[in-house]
């Protein structure tokens, strides 16, 4: 099994540093983002879908994320 990402607040500084410097490079090989807003028992959460081309940073071409709980705020006309 391999360890579980730590979010960047409890990552090492040096690592966080790092991590962060390489952000363009992994966003550069960005194609594609979508939003699958969820329905039933999981209404108000939504999922990400990002898809690289092929790069050195990750063998997963797709990644997802899921955020749970959360409402767009409404606009007012």
């Amino acid at each position: 099994m391999s360890p579980q990402p730590q979010p960047s607040s409890q990552l090492p500084r040096a690592a966080a540093r790092r991590a962060a410097a390489r952000a363009p490079q992994v966003l550069s090989n960005l194609t594609d983002v979508r939003v699958t807003t969820l329905t039933g028992d999981d209404a108000g959460s939504f999922t990400l879908t990002f898809t690289f081309s092929d790069n050195p940073f990750f063998g997963n071409k797709v990644r997802r994320a899921r955020a749970r709980g959360w409402r767009a705020p409404r606009l007012r006309a």
